[in-house]
Parts: C-alpha cells; structure tokens; sequence
C-alpha cells in the first residue's frame, strides 16, 4: 500500500509542478501586449524572464516557460486550451487529493 501511496504522491506533483506552468502562461496569456512588450523591450532573454518576474509575480520556472512559448499560443483558441488543460489539471489535482 505504500508504494501505491508513493506513487499518487508523485504524481500529483508531477501534476501539480505542470499546473504551476500552466497557471503562468494562462496569466501571460490574457495579458498578451504586456508580456510581448516586456520581451521586446529587454535586452536579452534573462533580462525578459527578470521583467516577466516583476510584472506577473512569475518564479523563475514560470518566466521561462512563458519567454519559451511560442507567440501562436496567444491566438484565442489556443489561450483557451491552456485554460482549459489548466481546469482540467487542477480538477484532477483535486481529486487525487482526496483519495491520499
């Protein structure tokens, strides 16, 4: 039983370490101008992720995945399908929780 308890564990942090990341570019992406015009303005991608930090809150896992996104990802309906992986992950979340 053990392992089984060690194993929902993992992976409920491995899920909830994915919803931190998708938290991050769900908010970038509702901001898409600011955060377009923070990555623009600095000199060099360390310099972005630093203003990104600033601006949104983000850690550094968070600024650099959304300095990695791709810019197509701002299209509307893929704003709405980070969203909705970002539900879906915290629902699971959730529900794993309960069964700990």
């Amino acid at each position: 039983m053990r392992g089984a308890e060690e194993s929902l564990s993992d992976q409920i942090r491995l899920m909830e370490e994915r919803l931190h990341v998708m938290d991050a570019l769900a908010r970038a992406l509702a901001e898409p101008r600011k955060v377009l015009e923070l990555i623009l303005d600095a000199p060099n991608v360390e310099a972005a992720q630093s203003a990104l930090r600033q601006a949104f809150g983000f850690d550094a896992t968070q600024a650099s995945a959304v300095t990695d996104m791709q810019f197509r990802r701002a299209a509307t309906n893929q704003r709405k399908a980070i969203e909705h992986e970002r539900d879906e992950i915290a629902s699971a979340v959730a529900r794993m929780r309960q069964g700990i």
